[in-house]
């Protein structure tokens, strides 16, 4: 009778894992995390069945911004697979933690996560595991961004892009896609092109709910690039609804970012303030530090422009403590930040936190992150009383915003350069 009764439990577990994987695929977070619950509790009899649901559920707490659970809930998967040795489900579980680390683990180096995707790699060819080679590529991938390094996440995007069409991951090809958006946003990929490229996919993949608000997000802020400011804030308030009406609480926290970074381009400090600080806050309250490091650096910098000087340093701070190093976007955005304000008291610090800020990003093939350094390092220059060398650092930064084709921030640094009002953009017609 026991194993009849235990029996019919795993076969309702089965269709209920299989049902929260759904459901997890459609975005539908708050069913698959009851659904796959539930399940997990039906699998006692099967560990490594167990085990796989409740992968699953990890990535759906991760999902959700409660970090403790997603770790216990990994953690107990680890010692259901340890137990079993089976090593293809053992990698799987250190991938998904390796993603959970990234995201919540400031000492964490990509390097140690590309080193858990090669170790995996060869389990899963062996086994023929074709879920198992896309959640490794989408590790690497995820690595890449934290290394700004965009060619070759773009390699690593089309060869998970072809694992995900050939398992027929929906969730994972919506992330792949939406990655491919963000590359155009901070890679050499002039506006334009970028534009067109996320239209397209956005136009084409229409019936992925975790995917429009994402590629909202993106277009928010290459909107704002070309002036057109009224749509980049049409772009973020729908993309910001959506990510709510799905329960993604991390992704309408963390994408509050781009939302920010549209209204720094658009020159409103305090509209660009009020998106970054819910973010901020929001992600505070989960936990999250990988997202927050950024987020406290952008917020920084809409503070700073407001003049509320001692609260931006504060700001720089956070993000100094918590980024981890090998995290190259906040890590050269508070330098910046914390240059200006050092160069308003006249310290000769200032300068070379700025041409750091100038370095790290003069590795990477940010453009426009290069452009907004050398702004900057020119503030800078001209805080410390040597104006005439931050006008050679503006006209470069002016060339890197055009070959972006960031029309806006282009147009108000030659309006610092000439001593001009900058240009009011037709918001509907560029």
């Amino acid at each position: 009778m026991g194993d009849a009764t235990d029996e019919l439990a795993v076969r309702a577990g089965t269709h209920l894992a299989e049902a929260g994987r759904r459901a997890f695929a459609r975005g539908d977070v708050s069913a698959a995390s009851k659904l796959l619950e539930r399940a997990a509790s039906l699998l006692e009899a099967r560990p490594e069945t167990r085990a796989e649901a409740l992968l699953q559920l990890g990535a759906v707490a991760r999902e959700q911004g409660d970090a403790a659970r997603a770790d216990a809930v990994l953690s107990e998967a680890e010692t259901l697979v340890e137990s079993a040795g089976d090593e293809r489900l053992w990698m799987r579980v250190q991938i998904e933690r390796s993603v959970l680390r990234l995201y919540l683990d400031p000492a964490i180096q990509a390097r140690r996560v590309l080193e858990v995707a090669e170790r995996a790699t060869p389990v899963f060819e062996a086994s023929g595991d074709l879920p198992g080679l896309l959640a490794a590529s989408v590790l690497v991938a995820n690595a890449q961004w934290f290394r700004l390094r965009f060619e070759r996440m773009e390699e690593e995007l089309g060869r998970a892009r072809g694992y995900a069409q050939r398992v027929g991951d929906r969730r994972e090809m919506s992330w792949i896609l939406g990655a491919m958006c963000r590359v155009t946003l901070l890679g050499p990929m002039p506006v334009d092109e970028g534009i067109g490229r996320c239209l397209a996919i956005q136009a084409q993949h229409r019936g992925e709910p975790t995917l429009q608000p994402v590629v909202d997000s993106i277009l928010a802020v290459l909107e704002a690039m070309r002036g057109r400011f009224a749509r980049a804030r049409k772009h973020y308030q729908r993309s910001h609804l959506a990510f709510d009406e799905l329960g993604l609480t991390v992704r309408l926290a963390s994408f509050r970012m781009y939302a920010g970074w549209a209204e720094l381009i658009a020159g409103d400090a305090a509209a660009a303030e009020r998106q970054l600080r819910r973010g901020y806050e929001a992600l505070e309250r989960m936990g999250e530090q990988t997202y927050l490091s950024t987020m406290a650096a952008f917020l920084g910098r809409a503070v700073l422009a407001q003049g509320r000087y001692d609260e931006a340093e504060r700001l720089t701070q956070v993000t100094d403590d918590i980024a981890s190093d090998d995290d190259l976007f906040p890590q050269a955005l508070w330098r910046g930040t914390r240059a200006r304000l050092l160069a308003r008291r006249g310290d000769a610090d200032a300068e070379r936190l700025a041409r750091e800020s100038v370095e790290l990003w003069l590795g990477t093939d940010c453009l426009n992150m290069q452009a907004d350094a050398l702004v900057d390092l020119a503030e800078t220059l001209h805080l410390l009383q040597r104006a005439h060398e931050s006008m050679d650092v503006l006209g470069e930064a002016i060339r890197l915003y055009e070959s972006k084709g960031n029309l806006a921030s282009a147009t108000a640094v030659g309006a610092l350069l000439s001593d001009r009002p900058p240009v009011q953009f037709d918001r509907d017609v560029l």
